[in-house]
């Protein structure tokens, strides 16, 4: 789970990230997709945790592979629940952030 707290920059913005979520079955797809993209140059491109996919690749992936993955929005005080084996990217706008782990 992933916290934004409130902070005047990411209030000013009218929020703070932008998590793309994709299904779990999708992930050795995506890893795939990465490979090729990236021509092979990292071993792991979901673990590693390096790559960004951009709106064109996105896209790519939508209209290649038929995945779609769930865009969300987070403000300042929302909590972000990443369903386990589910690859995820963020695009953090401040540095609001911090990493809670609940068991």
């Amino acid at each position: 789970m992933t916290f934004a707290s409130p902070n005047e920059t990411a209030t000013a913005r009218g929020g703070a990230a932008v998590w793309d979520i994709f299904p779990a079955d999708a992930t050795d797809t995506i890893r795939v997709f990465l490979r090729e993209s990236l021509n092979h140059q990292i071993d792991d491109p979901v673990m590693r945790q390096t790559c960004y996919l951009s709106t064109p690749q996105l896209e790519r992936l939508r209209d290649e592979y038929h995945i779609v993955p769930w865009r969300i929005y987070q403000n300042p005080g929302d909590a972000v629940f990443i369903p386990a084996g589910c690859a995820h990217q963020v695009l953090c706008f401040c540095s609001s952030f911090n990493d809670r782990f609940v068991i």
